[in-house]
This record gives structure tokens, C-alpha cells and sequence, in this order.
């Protein structure tokens, strides 16, 4: 799946710095949902980011 996304965004020409942190982002909201799906805590996510103790 990364890499389907990775090649629509060099077929667009975005360049690879923002290539990485796109999928980066992308990386990391998969992870925190799923971390929040597992413990049924939306708070989970915030948590996750460090956004809440």
C-alpha cells in the first residue's frame, strides 16, 4: 500500500523530502487508529501523540 502511494506521488512529481513525511503522516494515523480501535479509547490517540497525559 506505501508503495502504491509513494509511486502516485512521484508520478505527481512531489519531491521525495515530502514523499517521506507524507507517508510518514500516513504511517503514524494507521498506527494510532488501530492502537485506538484495539483499546475501544478514542482518547487513545490523543494519548498516543502525547497530546493527553
Amino acid at each position: 500500500m506505501m508503495g502504491v502511494i509513494r509511486n502516485g506521488l512521484n508520478l505527481n512529481g512531489v519531491n521525495s523530502f515530502w514523499q517521506q513525511m507524507i507517508v510518514g503522516i500516513i504511517l503514524l494515523i494507521a498506527v494510532a487508529s488501530q492502537t485506538a480501535k484495539k483499546s475501544g479509547d478514542l482518547g487513545a490517540i490523543k494519548r498516543f501523540f502525547g497530546l493527553k497525559k
